[in-house]
């Protein structure tokens, strides 16, 4: 009998599916430097990635703003397509 992709996570207590995407390297790149500068995994950038994207969709669909306040507490609205 094959070995299934899915497993509970045991820190998390959720199912995961293991699965393959295909992505440009700079793109594969950037998601490993935030991970080790994140000092997490990969999966876990991917995943809290996926989560801010569908955050933000969802709000914006809504006619939420996403809006980022600089330093000097400027905004500025970021344009979500």
């Amino acid at each position: 009998m094959p070995e299934s992709d899915e497993h509970t996570d045991a820190r998390a207590g959720v199912l995961v599916v293991k699965t393959t995407v295909a992505l440009p390297t700079a793109v594969l790149e950037a998601l490993r430097q935030l991970a080790k500068t994140r000092n997490t995994t990969l999966a876990k950038v991917i995943s809290d990635a996926i989560e801010l994207e569908q955050y933000v969709h969802e709000r914006t669909q809504k006619g939420g703003r996403v809006l980022v306040e600089g330093p000097d507490k400027s905004l500025t609205q970021l344009w979500i397509r």
